[in-house]
C-alpha cells in the first residue's frame, strides 16, 4: 500500500485530526497493467493511489479487467487449499454466530477515536506507538467478542499507524507533520506490507513508474496479447 495524506476531493469537511480514506490517501502498489504484487490479482477504482469519482472507477475497472482477461488466457489454475479456505471462513463468520456481544459500530467508534487521539494532525513516535498498542488490545480482547465483524477498519487503522511511523520527516505537500520530525529532505512514497515476520516498509521513488510515454504505448495501447487497442 502506498501511504500519502492529503485533502483530496472535498465531498465532506474534515478536521485536521481526521483523515479521509478516499481521494489521495494511498492505494495498492501495482504495475502498468494494474496487477498487484500477487500474480493474477488486479485492482481498480478507489483502491488505486490518488483515485476518486465514478468515471475513474469505470475506466480503471475496464482497463484492469482487460489485462486480467489477457493474463487468464496465459495462466494455469492453482490448486485450491480447502484447509486455508475453511480457516478463513471460520475467522470471518465467527462473529455472526454470536447472539450477543459488542457491536461492530462500537468497535468502529473506538478505532476512530484512537486514530484521532494518537494519529492526528501532529504525530510523534510516542503517540503512534501508543495508538498501535490500543489497536492491538482491540484485536486481542474486542474482536473475539464482536457480534458482527468489521475487521477491515482495524486493519486499515494499523496500516496507517505503521505508515506514519515509517515517515520520519514532515511533508507539507502531503499535509504530514511530526512533533519529532528528523532533519533532511522529505522521503518519497512509502510502501507498507504485512508479512509473517511483521510489518515491513520501504521507500519508493517518485518516478517508480518509469517513463510515461514508453510505458503508456506498451501497456495502455496494447493488451497482454500484443494486439493494438482502440
Amino acid at each position: 500500500m502506498l501511504q500519502c495524506y492529503g485533502t483530496g476531493w472535498k465531498s465532506a469537511e474534515f478536521l485536521p485530526k481526521e483523515r479521509q480514506l478516499f481521494g489521495i490517501p494511498g492505494g495498492f502498489m501495482h504495475d502498468w497493467d494494474l496487477q498487484t504484487n500477487l500474480p493474477g490479482l488486479y485492482c481498480a477504482g478507489d483502491a488505486l493511489f490518488s483515485s476518486d469519482c465514478y468515471g475513474h472507477a469505470a475506466a480503471t475497472g475496464h482497463y484492469a479487467g482487460r489485462h486480467a482477461a489477457d493474463a487468464a488466457k496465459r495462466l494455469d489454475f492453482e490448486a485450491l487449499s480447502e484447509h486455508q479456505v475453511e480457516e478463513e471462513r471460520c475467522r470471518v463468520y465467527a462473529p455472526l454466530n454470536k447472539a450477543e456481544g459488542i457491536s461492530w459500530k462500537e468497535l468502529n467508534e473506538a478505532i476512530a477515536k484512537t486514530m484521532q487521539n494518537y494519529c492526528g494532525e501532529i504525530k510523534s513516535d510516542g503517540l503512534l506507538k501508543t495508538g498501535l498498542e490500543e489497536l492491538e488490545k482491540y484485536e486481542r480482547f474486542v474482536l473475539p467478542r464482536l457480534s458482527a465483524a468489521n475487521p477491515h477498519e482495524l486493519t486499515v487503522a494499523e496500516l496507517i499507524m505503521h505508515s506514519c511511523l515509517s515517515r520520519r520527516r514532515d511533508l507539507k505537500q502531503a499535509h504530514f507533520y511530526r512533533s519529532d520530525a528528523e532533519e533532511g529532505p522529505s522521503e518519497p512514497f512509502i510502501a507498507v506490507r504485512k508479512t509473517q515476520a511483521g510489518v515491513k516498509s520501504r521507500q519508493v521513488p517518485l518516478d517508480f513508474a518509469g517513463d510515461l510515454q514508453t510505458n503508456y504505448a506498451l501497456h495502455c495501447l496494447k493488451g497482454g496479447d500484443g494486439h493494438e487497442r482502440i
